[in-house]
This record gives structure tokens, C-alpha cells and sequence, in this order.
């Protein structure tokens, strides 16, 4: 905006502590006083937070908020993106059916958030690449996690499936699974018997669709 900034950066780690105070002799030295007490935390790029930043499924998180986020006492993934990215826009397609599958299956256990890194830097993270996709498990914030899921974001089925087993989540079973299952089970084995023709076998398929979609 124009205005100055001053910056202690550290040149081996290139963190980075940001004075906010006044440009006096005074305020300067103080700034530089409460660096060497360990007083000032890391300063982190960040963009504004985004009006109804929460409104969606996928969240759209911000530097300033990441940690807090993640901190959050649910099961949280986070899509790491740049614009311009040709692999974000695939991986971000199923993120986001991810992520619409979870909500209605399991509301409220599994968080979904997207940070743009281009224009964000996230707190003792380093991103190397995008996109990422990281996994931080209920009550596994620190190191050794999060669990990179990128590789696995690139089919649903293994996604849904890994962030399932990672999280613990058993699969969500309807009423009478099991009892269908075995139903199915009787009506392929007697199609298996028909001699040649399968009209029976369609015609009974379609009284039973049909009966069900008027349930619906």
C-alpha cells in the first residue's frame, strides 16, 4: 500500500518478524528488544478472510486462519491449490465430491478447506508443490501428521476409502444392508440358472425399480 514495512529476517531459516509498531527511534528499538526476549511470533503472507468464507462445504481458508482451522476438534483435509494449476482443476473436482459425500454421510466429523499457497503461506509448513492434499486426523495435529493424500485424491474411490481408514470411520451401513446383500445374492444365482432367455429376470427388475421409485 505504500507504506513502509520493516522486517527482522532470519537469513538460514528465512523466518520472518514483522514490526507493526511506529517508525520512531523508540518504536524501532523496542521492535528489535522484544525479537531478542522472543516476544514477537513469525510473520506469515496472508490474504484478507474471504466474506462467507464457511458458507460452502469446501471452506476457503486463508493464511491467518490455517492453524486454528486444522486445530479444529473434527477430522480436517485440506486441498492446497495455485491458480493457473492444470492438476489443481482435476484434483479439485473430486476434493470437492469428496467432500459433498462426507458431509451427507458423516455431518460435521470431516472438514474440507482450500488454501491457495500462491497467495498464502501456512504456519511451520512448507509447501513445496501444488496441489496437495493433506490429511489432519481428530486429535493428530502434530508431527508425524498430516498424511499426504495427494496420490490418492486421484481416484474418489481410493480417497474416500483411505481418509475412511485414517480416520477410523467405519463405513455407514443403511438398515437392512446385509439383508439386501444376501437378496441380491439369490436373484443373481437364479438368473445364473435361466436357459437362455433373461426377460424374466429384466421384467422382475423393473416391477422392482418401479415399486421403489414411487417410495421415493
Amino acid at each position: 500500500d505504500g507504506e513502509p514495512q520493516l522486517y527482522i529476517v532470519h537469513l538460514k531459516t528465512n523466518d520472518r518478524y514483522q514490526h507493526k509498531g511506529d517508525f520512531s527511534a523508540a518504536g524501532i528499538t523496542d521492535f528489535i528488544k522484544q525479537h531478542a526476549q522472543g516476544q514477537l511470533s513469525k510473520f506469515h503472507r496472508s490474504e484478507p478472510v474471504v466474506e462467507g468464507w464457511d458458507a460452502d462445504v469446501v471452506k476457503v481458508v486463508v493464511g491467518s486462519q490455517f492453524h486454528d482451522f486444522v486445530q479444529t476438534d473434527a477430522h480436517v483435509l485440506t486441498f492446497l491449490h495455485t491458480k493457473g494449476c492444470r492438476d489443481c482443476v482435476q484434483i479439485r473436482d473430486r476434493f470437492n465430491k469428496t467432500a459433498e459425500y462426507f458431509h451427507l454421510k458423516y455431518p460435521n466429523q470431516v472438514l474440507f478447506a482450500a488454501v491457495d499457497v500462491a497467495q498464502n503461506e501456512l504456519p511451520d509448513i512448507k509447501v513445496n508443490k501444488a496441489p496437495q492434499v493433506w490429511l489432519f486426523p481428530k486429535g493428530k495435529k502434530g508431527p508425524p501428521f498430516p498424511i499426504d493424500l495427494t496420490a490418492q485424491a486421484a481416484d474418489i474411490r481410493d480417497f474416500v476409502k483411505m481418509i475412511r481408514k485414517a480416520c477410523d470411520m467405519p463405513k455407514e451401513e443403511r438398515e437392512m444392508e446385509a439383508e439386501y446383500e444376501e437378496a441380491a445374492k439369490r436373484f443373481k444365482a437364479a438368473v445364473r440358472r435361466l436357459p437362455s432367455n433373461l426377460k424374466p429376470a429384466v421384467d422382475e427388475l423393473n416391477r422392482a425399480a418401479a415399486a421403489l421409485e414411487g417410495q421415493l
